[in-house]
């Protein structure tokens, strides 16, 4: 039977994948015509625990994400099988991407 269940606060599960993920965002001025104003981009360094680089991704907060998730699940097998990103690891990758497009202050946790 179905009930609603509070979420409590709980300790972050750490995954062995060897990997994990810089975000920077990048605020780019734009003028064009009678419109100026900025435009929000974030980047994600996907990288193994020693600093080498995998892939990187730049775009809107939702592109990114979606892009560097597609990669983990299927364009990089030797990454997702042999380290195994976990699910609790991927979801904090796109609360931080999330985070870093909507907050001007920024820094990655």
């Amino acid at each position: 039977m179905w009930k609603l269940i509070e979420a409590t606060p709980i300790e972050a599960t750490m995954d062995n994948s060897g990997v994990h993920v810089v975000i920077n965002r990048i605020v780019q001025k734009e003028t064009h015509k009678e419109y100026s104003g900025e435009r929000i981009l974030v980047r994600a360094d996907l990288m193994f625990d020693d600093n080498d680089p995998i892939v990187s991704y730049i775009g809107p907060a939702e592109n990114v994400r979606k892009q560097l998730m597609q990669y983990i699940m299927h364009k990089s097998g030797f990454v997702y099988n042999r380290l195994g990103i976990s699910l609790e690891h991927a979801s904090y990758i796109g609360a931080e991407l999330y985070r870093a497009s909507i907050d001007p202050m920024f820094v990655q946790h």
